[in-house]
């Protein structure tokens, strides 16, 4: 029984991010090869990250004035439009990353 315990606690201390998030979307991650888990976690939050910048664009170009009271012109809006492109290629470096790492760990 003891040992029960010691393994169910080093599940709970080592559980990442993506594991609590494929638990909390029904996905039993402890059946899965780790390789699968960490893709199948790559592939969700990579389609999330897109649907968030694609709402962020159409907000960016469908606003007249911002939270502060400044009209929004064409200039204005392409500025903000860049901003969030920096963004954007800052998360696809990270998500580039975790795609060689998750590739590496599958080959070996």
């Amino acid at each position: 029984m003891a040992d029960y315990w010691k393994e169910f606690e080093w599940k709970i201390k080592n559980v990442s991010f993506a594991d609590s998030f494929l638990c909390m979307i029904g996905y039993n991650i402890y059946n899965i090869d780790g390789g699968q888990i960490e893709m199948k976690a790559l592939k969700i939050s990579s389609v999330i990250w897109l649907i968030l910048f694609i709402l962020l664009a159409i907000f960016i170009m469908m606003r007249h004035v911002d939270g502060a009271g400044v009209v929004q012109t064409m200039p204005i809006k392409l500025i903000n439009l860049a901003v969030l492109a920096v963004f954007a290629l800052i998360v696809l470096v990270g998500h580039l990353i975790w795609l060689l790492i998750v590739r590496k760990r599958q080959n070996i």
